[in-house]
């Protein structure tokens, strides 16, 4: 069945969907990474030169992305809106933006809203950084701060000024220095002070604090050395070079293998078995770590030559014990799969996902719950008493991508489920429904 009926046309998914017991299995190519898509957008972004980008995301955030530099000055061409994959021509401002005032929309994109609004503190003032919905109620604070150490001016929203909309005015000094950030809540807090600094007045020193997922802040930084910035690392402290542009160049961006795991997941999940085309290009992000996570549920996973990696569902998944601390986006998939294995599952590491695009502990638990599996939580884990799961049941997904794409995997394994708000899933995997269909779900509208 073909849910969507052109794949191309992506407004034509329903907002709820219906799912049968499925078997998930398959090959399949899976979109270009969204982190490493967006990293990409904005060094060519500031970059003095032109740069082209292939193989790229074609989703809501990286278009929130592009469109919010363009906004800012830089020369940004999609050069094939209508193709599964994106790519773009990027003319770089080198780090001098256009005048304001400006507005830049960040829709629903973290990633959009944190990294452009360090780069925001590059211009001569009167920018505004928003955006919609859930987004704005996720934390900017610690990001706001350091970058009013570094000499920026910012004025955040809400009571304690640590939301958005952010209004960034003219440097009060130059900018640069030494500066501590609260990275507890999000690593993009980092990534965001790294992307900017090559254009920045000084040096900076950023040593971070609490920072957990630091795979992410070591792509950041090996896409950064890349294209010519200068980037050293001493411990918790990291020093990029001031005044040391970026160099424009091509870049092909690889599989994204956070939308990698969510098929894999459907496979474990549904007793099936999916093939992901080239992910092993993909073994720099943290979210391939997960392979190892479905290896203790009892999949087996098989890397091949032509770099393609595979997955076979077990006869049974075993209960696990993990940390996700480097990859905390894995909740939903491993909840999922912990409630389908008979017995107690401990997930660690996922207290910051509580500043996701929802609180996912709270909406875990909930959806669980309809299923009759018991969920429990503290600070930073997740203890799924699996099982027990029965079918039937109205999921809802928050708005969350993540969360949508795991509950199709929990559906298949039930069956007669609906989700509602399967749209949210074009954020980052806009053919998820699609492909997922391609390789068997049995999903229509609901």
């Amino acid at each position: 069945m073909d849910l969507a009926g052109d794949a191309a046309t992506h407004a034509a998914i329903p907002v709820t969907v219906r799912i049968a017991r499925s078997t998930i299995e398959g090959t399949v190519e899976v979109p270009g990474s969204k982190s490493a898509t967006n990293r990409a957008l904005v060094i060519a972004g500031l970059a003095r030169g032109t740069s082209r980008i292939s193989g790229g995301l074609a989703g809501d955030d990286a278009e929130s992305m592009a469109s919010g530099l363009s906004a800012l000055g830089v020369g940004v061409v999609e050069d094939s809106p209508a193709a599964r994959s994106a790519a773009w021509t990027i003319t770089g401002c080198g780090g001098d933006l256009a005048p304001g005032p400006t507005v830049v929309d960040a829709n629903l994109a973290g990633t959009t809203l944190r990294f452009l609004t360090a780069v925001a503190a590059l211009g001569s003032g009167g920018i505004t950084i928003t955006g919609r919905g859930g987004l704005l109620r996720r934390p900017v604070g610690p990001l706001i701060e350091a970058l009013r150490e570094c000499g920026a001016q910012l004025t955040g929203s809400g009571e304690a000024g640590d939301r958005a909309p952010i209004l960034v005015g003219a440097r009060v000094r130059p900018l640069g220095g030494h500066v501590t950030i609260d990275a507890s809540q999000s690593s993009q807090f980092v990534t965001a002070m790294l992307l900017a600094a090559p254009c920045f007045d000084e040096d900076l020193v950023l040593e971070h604090r609490g920072l957990s997922a630091r795979g992410f802040v070591e792509l950041t930084i090996e896409q950064m050395r890349a294209h010519g910035a200068l980037v050293e690392q001493d411990g918790e402290a990291v020093r990029v070079r001031a005044a040391t542009a970026y160099q424009p160049g091509d870049e092909h961006i690889p599989p994204d293998a956070s939308a990698a795991s969510h098929l894999f997941t459907a496979a474990a999940a549904s007793g099936g078995a999916v093939t992901v085309s080239g992910l092993e290009r993909s073994s720099s992000q943290p979210d391939y770590e997960v392979l190892a996570v479905f290896e203790a549920f009892g999949a087996t996973v098989a890397r091949h030559d032509d770099a393609s990696v595979g997955l076979c569902a077990p006869s049974r998944l075993s209960p696990v014990e993990v940390d996700l601390g480097a990859m905390p986006d894995q909740l939903p998939n491993v909840a999922v799969l912990a409630a389908l294995a008979g017995g107690r599952s401990r997930i660690g590491g996922v207290g910051v996902t509580r500043f996701h695009e929802t609180d996912r502990i709270a909406a875990v638990a909930a959806e669980l719950a309809k299923v009759g599996v018991l969920v429990e939580s503290d600070d930073d884990s997740v203890v799924v008493h699996g099982g027990t799961a029965h079918g039937g049941v109205a999921f809802f997904a928050y708005d969350d991508h993540r969360m949508a794409m795991a509950l199709a995997a929990l559906a298949a394994a039930l069956g007669d489920c609906t989700i509602a708000g399967a749209e949210s899933v074009s954020k980052t995997y806009r053919d998820f429904w699609t492909d997922a269909a391609a390789l068997g779900l049995r999903v229509g509208p609901g």
